[in-house]
């Protein structure tokens, strides 16, 4: 099993993209703006590493203007590889099947090569611009983490909800839908990582309410924020939640509800339906009830 250490050493020598260096740092929103596939050309890409069990397959839905059966690229050959955007168009699979199709340029190499497009994501690669832009923003800030444990190579560590963390790295992820991977130690010295998506560019659209670097980072200490008492803080952190709690605790705990059942015209009653038939109760946005 590799160190945390040896991880980030391999991911960061990819030497993917150098940081944005602007003394004036843009807004997130203006910073991570979603392109729309049919704004694509010209915007550059990069080719995410895979988990080694994967490398063997190489990239599936990605080939070169040689390969008439679709033979996926070679791993190896293209790992970190950056390409641009030169065409969107249509293909026809071998089964007759139509799909989107983005036409690429290797940047180091000029080579083109193409890739599928399947509800508006090319699988196996990430937006430069969002890699660089998270870099910029966040690269050696502390932020808090909002979730309950954090990545390793095998195994998830438990921390507690809303732990500051220092971000040590900004890499490429596995995964199109969250392509970011920030590496970030908390206090006890333990590190791990958390992939993320920054905008919803090559995002699938179901996939897009998953993930999101606002749903799993805060910029500022949410205590400061909310100085609730210590018993709600507690119960927040062990995601517990409890009668009198109020709709923006409940979030903070358990997060936004799948399902939100009105019970009154005016919405002072309703019932948060969540995963394991958990059923709470609200009136006038305090919880007064949980089932199941």
């Amino acid at each position: 099993m590799r160190s945390i250490s040896a991880l980030l050493l391999s991911f960061f020598l990819f030497s993917l993209v150098a940081p944005l260096m602007a003394a004036g740092k843009s807004s997130y929103a203006d910073a991570f703006q979603t392109i729309p596939e049919r704004e694509w050309v010209g915007l550059k890409f990069v080719l995410l590493p895979q988990p080694k069990s994967l490398q063997q397959y190489g990239y599936q839905e990605l080939y070169r203007d040689a390969d008439k059966e679709y033979a996926p690229l070679r791993y190896d050959d293209y790992a970190g590889k950056i390409v641009r955007v030169t065409g969107i168009g249509h293909g026809k699979a071998p089964d007759g099947e139509l799909f989107d199709e983005a036409d690429l340029q290797v940047q180091d190499t000029g080579e083109s090569i193409h890739g599928d497009i399947d509800q508006g994501c090319m699988n196996d690669v990430a937006p430069v611009a969002d890699l660089e832009e998270a870099r910029a923003h966040f690269l050696g800030r502390t932020l808090w983490f909002s979730e309950d444990n954090l990545s390793t190579e095998g195994h998830r560590i438990p921390v507690r909800q809303y732990l500051p963390v220092q971000v040590l790295e900004i890499v490429p992820g596995w995964y199109a839908s969250v392509p970011i991977r920030f590496i970030v130690r908390e206090k006890t010295g333990q590190s791990g990582y958390v992939d993320v998506h920054m905008s919803d560019t090559n995002v699938p659209e179901k996939l897009r309410v998953r993930g999101r670097f606002k749903d799993n980072f805060w910029e500022t200490d949410p205590r400061k924020t909310y100085p609730w008492p210590a018993k709600t803080w507690r119960a927040i952190e062990s995601k517990e939640v409890f009668v009198g709690m109020t709709a923006q605790q409940i979030r903070m705990s358990w997060g936004d509800p799948p399902e939100i059942i009105k019970k009154s015209a005016n919405g002072l009653r309703e019932s948060w339906k969540y995963d394991g038939n958990h059923l709470l109760s609200l009136q006038n946005g305090r919880l007064i009830g949980l089932h199941g």
